[in-house]
């Protein structure tokens, strides 16, 4: 079969592998941005300070981790959720 193509050597398939790996790229790092904020929301009990006595500081404190965190454990929900779409989409077939 002589006209059959040569896998991974057209312009457009090199292309398309480019797409792929920046695209693994990005998952890679917001999925580790993810998981950092995630780590950073944590209680870590750190000492108390003189200046951060104010109640409304530490409220804030608080409330920030909570942020932090709760975006970090949305972030590990998409991304085990998105790996499980995929991994189901590539079992059809499509």
């Amino acid at each position: 079969m002589e006209n059959e193509k040569k896998t991974g050597s057209t312009a457009a398939e090199n292309l398309g592998h480019l797409f792929a790996h920046v695209q693994d790229g990005v998952d890679f790092f917001v999925e580790m941005g993810f998981k950092g904020l995630k780590a950073l929301g944590k209680d870590t009990k750190e000492p108390v300070k003189e200046d951060d006595s104010h109640p409304a500081l530490q409220t804030a404190k608080k409330a920030g981790k909570g942020a932090v965190r709760f975006l970090g454990e949305a972030g590990d929900a998409f991304y085990t959720k998105y790996q499980q779409l995929k991994s189901e989409r590539d079992k059809k077939g499509s």
